[in-house]
């Protein structure tokens, strides 16, 4: 996983104030979209991970954008809102996540869960890579079953 945060954020739009200690944490791009919500949504397209903590109408849209575009994904269940919804989503479309994943998700806050979750984001990554290794390899092989020569 990339070690930085992708601040896509719309031109007229300030930025995180952690950039000024933490400036190579950051990845930032200036978007021209004139709202924080379409340079918001767009950046999850991009994300290697997502972790939804409560949240609204907002961490709503964005789990779903996530759970739709298969990346990889914790919904903390304890915290409510929009991250308990994609939570049970989650359950019923788990694509990355296994069932010991989303147990923890809807675990009660103790200390080690925050090591617990983000190892699951970590995992979760390595599976998704892996799958899309396996795909690429298919393809591969498929258009090269497609493209050989016949034999006479």
């Amino acid at each position: 996983m990339k070690s930085s945060w992708l601040d896509r954020y719309g031109h007229k739009d300030g930025h995180f104030p952690e950039v000024a200690d933490h400036r190579e944490l950051f990845d930032m791009q200036p978007d021209a979209a004139a709202d924080w919500e379409v340079s918001f949504y767009r950046s999850i397209l991009v994300a290697d991970g997502v972790l939804l903590l409560g949240g609204g109408r907002s961490t709503l849209i964005a789990g779903l954008i996530t759970l739709s575009r298969r990346i990889p994904i914790v919904a903390v269940a304890h915290f409510g809102g929009g991250g308990e919804k994609i939570w049970a989503y989650a359950n019923r479309e788990p694509n990355y996540t296994t069932s010991a994943e989303l147990a923890t998700m809807a675990e009660p806050w103790h200390p080690g869960a925050a090591t617990a979750i983000t190892g699951s984001l970590i995992d979760q990554h390595a599976r998704r890579l892996s799958a899309h290794r396996l795909a690429d390899r298919e393809r591969k092989r498929a258009h090269q079953r497609t493209s050989a020569p016949a034999k006479v």
